[in-house]
């Protein structure tokens, strides 16, 4: 600051000269002004300042108010110090005087300067990040450090409006207070929710078809639902068992749900046929028909054996399907009846010579076994006499007879 000087000139007449006794010049700040402060922190500017003459001199506030909280305290030493914890914020503009107590006449000075009281610096502490759909708005909540602080302000991605949905949101907590400022910032969570989901159709039976399976939710009807068989989105259409896997796509819930579709095989007709005939030296497997037709593959057993019979008899016949869609048996009973074989019976007149006189008997195929008997007795006679000759096949698989008289 510049000094204006003041002169005090005092004529003396006595031999007419001109004498200046003084100059008087004004006291000067010497400190520079601490403009800013904090709320509720200590605040200190230590006033200095000095005087050519070093008259004694007060420091007083000339213009202006100090914040509350705030004090002036005057040393009379041409010191003194504005010092406090300010209660209150804004810009104060300010004058200060240091004026002489002694000189004649008293000189003086001044310090404009605006002090300004910033806002003190809040913490925000931000709760319920984490939070679960259910239809109804999400708010967050917050504390303060220091506690009970005024209004807190909310934004959730720009917008005041908490959301409802399920998603990762921004939160920005601002202090609306006259005394403290601080601001926060956060994601909000809101989870899905969790659904269920009930698999039904699970067991279903071939019919060339696809075969999806059905499924709701609690809640109910919710979409879209994701549905895999062993990992394809395809429904199956042929028999078997399938890995079932039902997933929710929903913006606001989430489930799963895991089972098994068992696609039955159709139940198919075996119709045996060829189930009599007769032998003739070589195998005699049954035929079969399926409904629906031409199924593969049929296999056959003959009491129990898969190979067919030749000789004749009764044979238990059970046909199974061995299909990948179809299941299916049928059993009947196989009849190879025995072949007709001719029998000849010669040499039917003979003489007594007291040896019993058989006849001969042959068979067509040849060399066939045949029961022979005489008037009903298998003993061959040997007196003179009229006989009645019965010639029987005892064969597996031939039959025939001829009758005679010896």
């Amino acid at each position: 600051m510049a000094r204006t000087l003041s002169f005090l000139v005092v004529l003396c007449f006595g031999f007419g000269s001109t004498e200046v006794l003084y100059a008087q010049t004004p006291p000067l700040f010497d400190s520079s002004p601490v403009e800013e402060g904090t709320f509720n922190s200590g605040y200190l500017y230590e006033i200095t300042s000095s005087d050519i003459e070093d008259n004694d001199r007060n420091i007083f506030l000339s213009s202006g108010s100090l914040p509350a909280g705030l004090i002036l305290q005057d040393n009379g030493d041409g010191t003194a110090s504005i010092s406090g914890i300010p209660s209150e914020t804004g810009d104060f503009p300010l004058e200060l005087t240091v004026e002489e107590t002694t000189g004649s006449p008293p000189q003086s000075g001044t310090q404009a300067f605006t002090l300004t009281i910033n806002k003190a610096l809040a913490t925000i502490n931000l709760d319920d990040l984490v939070q679960t759909f259910d239809g109804n708005p999400k708010s967050v909540s917050a504390t303060t450090v220091p506690n009970g602080l005024g209004t807190l302000s909310f934004t959730y991605d720009g917008s005041p409006t908490a959301p409802t949905n399920a998603g990762d949101y921004t939160v920005e907590a601002t202090l609306v207070n006259p005394n403290y400022e601080g601001s926060a910032i956060g994601i909000l969570t809101v989870g899905k929710a969790r659904a269920t989901i009930n698999l039904s159709d699970l067991v279903q039976t071939f019919d060339g078809n696809p075969k999806p399976v059905s499924a709701t939710t609690v809640p109910s009807d919710l979409e879209t639902l994701s549905i895999t068989y062993d990992g394809s989105p395809t429904a199956p259409t042929n028999a078997g068992d399938y890995t079932v896997e039902a997933t929710l796509v929903n913006p606001n819930y989430e489930g799963s749900a895991i089972g098994i579709l068992t696609v039955s095989k159709a139940t198919a007709t075996i119709n045996l046929s060829d189930l009599v005939q007769t032998f003739d030296g070589n195998p005699k497997p049954v035929s079969a028909t399926t409904v629906p037709s031409d199924l593969e593959t049929l296999s056959f057993t003959y009491n129990g054996s898969p190979t067919a019979p030749i000789d004749a008899g009764d044979y238990t016949v059970e046909a199974t399907l061995t299909n990948a869609n179809y299941a299916g048996m049928a059993s009947g009973t196989l009849t190879i009846n025995k072949a007709i074989a001719s029998v000849s019976i010669s040499n039917l007149n003979q003489n007594f010579d007291g040896d019993p006189k058989p006849v001969v008997v042959t068979t067509d195929p040849a060399n066939l076994n045949v029961m022979v008997t005489y008037d009903g007795s298998a003993l061959v006679p040997s007196a003179p006499g009229t006989y009645s000759v019965f010639a029987l096949i005892d064969e597996i698989n031939y039959e025939g007879s001829n009758n005679a008289t010896l």
